[in-house]
């Protein structure tokens, strides 16, 4: 009993140490300016391409369910629109999701 108590003891002094070395700012990479203004740059050019594409393709779903008469023109033309939506809503997040991300790792 003892023993398992001082292997738990120990194990937990350890994780502690390693954690607390881990977390410590001074040993956290530098960011570089560039590498933030080319994430930045990157990042507002797809924003443009998926919001330019989701527009194309609603217009293009809602031309399918418009004029195709059968009733799988019109749920291929839902679908589209629907795709496109998720395309645009993705375009508008995708700045805050590269920022999240940059976070989690270290370099925002």
């Amino acid at each position: 009993m003892a023993r398992t108590i001082r292997q738990i003891a120990l194990t937990s002094l350890v994780l502690g140490v390693l954690l607390g070395a881990a977390s410590v700012p001074v040993l956290a990479a530098p960011t570089s300016p560039a590498i933030n203004t080319t994430i930045t740059n990157v990042t507002d050019w797809v924003r443009g391409l998926l919001i330019s594409l989701g527009i194309l393709a609603f217009v293009i779903g809602a031309a399918f369910y418009i004029f195709d008469s059968t009733v799988g023109g019109q749920e291929r033309g839902k679908s589209f629109m629907i795709a496109a939506v998720g395309g645009v809503m993705l375009g508008l997040l995708a700045g805050p999701i590269v920022t999240l991300a940059a976070s989690l790792v270290g370099t925002g």
